[in-house]
């Protein structure tokens, strides 16, 4: 008997090299994150399927958010500092 196919983690970012993009339409969030920072905040085993649902539950009922690899690449993501 075949083995159900895995849902891809936040882990194959890492082995990618490629960015995790969180945004949502409805709220107006939009945000890149290392593969690191990624594994870092959500965990290595959470799908994308799974995570997006969390973001949602967190959000709002009309909320829209989705996580996704980004076609960036890590040396690409501009890193905002806050200046006081």
């Amino acid at each position: 008997m075949p083995k159900p196919p895995r849902a891809i983690t936040l882990s194959s970012l890492i082995e990618r090299q490629q960015v995790l993009h969180l945004g949502c339409i409805t709220c107006g969030k939009d945000r890149y994150l290392s593969p690191l920072e990624a594994v870092a905040t959500y965990g290595g085993q959470i799908a994308f399927q799974e995570l997006a649902m969390v973001l949602r539950a967190r959000c709002s009922e009309k909320c829209q958010a989705t996580a996704e690899p980004s076609i960036r690449r890590p040396d690409e993501i501009i890193i905002k500092k806050y200046v006081p």
